[in-house]
């Protein structure tokens, strides 16, 4: 190649040297200082990532016993529900709503604590008359009761005086309404759990009018998340 031709083709290698320079370039052009290129986050970055995802993961704990609390409550409410509907057929079976102690069927109990749901639960699990009435219930034996003979032909496989639990784990408080008023210590002595103290329970009034709910048929009551007697989170009937 001669000087001529080499001259002659300068240009032509200048003009396609700046035509690839132009495609390389981005059709939006990132100003300098752009996150864009920058190597990595930044601390402040990382801490401000860290807070929020914190943030989101404490919001779905929340919503998560928010659900599990309305459920257990739920399934409480439904149960005392289901327990009123099952009174009423034993009335019809029997003549009258369980009493509240099997002291009035003629058995002694071996204590003064939870006599109304031990006799409830065990007239409703007797096979006699019809058969038992208790189905898909959970049980407790909270002051760990036991009597020497089976009051009323329950279908237990043994003779403990259990208690129809709550969706918490507490038994639940039974009362006959002709108990209402002067209630023996030995139908308000409840123990709701290992770890607490004896408490008395009475009959609910309502405030409006100091009338008892339920004046001439029974009330059940569950003491609530907190395992405590007359607090506001009491559920069930009559309330």
């Amino acid at each position: 190649m001669n000087k001529r031709e080499a001259r002659s083709q300068k240009p032509e290698a200048r003009r396609r040297g700046r035509i690839q320079k132009k495609s390389a370039r981005c059709a939006f052009p990132i100003p300098p200082g752009s996150w864009f290129l920058a190597p990595g986050f930044t601390l402040v970055e990382l801490l401000v990532v860290l807070v929020i995802l914190g943030i989101l993961a404490s919001l779905t704990t929340l919503g998560i016993n928010a659900a599990i609390n309305s459920a257990t409550k739920n399934r409480t409410e439904a149960l005392v529900l289901q327990l009123s509907a099952q009174l009423d057929v034993y009335r019809l079976r029997w003549g009258d709503f369980p009493p509240s102690t099997l002291a009035e069927l003629g058995t002694a109990p071996p204590n003064a604590v939870n006599n109304g749901i031990e006799a409830l639960t065990a007239c409703l699990a007797s096979r006699r008359k019809g058969g038992q009435l208790l189905d898909h219930v959970e049980f407790s034996n909270t002051d760990a009761d036991v009597i020497s003979i089976n009051a009323t032909d329950w279908f237990f496989g043994d003779n403990q005086l259990r208690e129809v639990a709550d969706s918490y784990g507490f038994p639940l408080v039974y009362l006959h309404h002709k108990d209402y008023v002067r209630t023996p210590v030995s139908m308000r002595t409840y123990l709701f759990s290992g770890e607490n103290e004896q408490e008395q329970i009475e009959a609910v009034k309502d405030p409006a009018t100091q009338a008892y709910f339920n004046p001439d048929k029974f009330q059940i009551l569950s003491v609530g998340k907190d395992g405590k007697w007359g607090t506001d989170d009491d559920l069930g009937l009559p309330r």
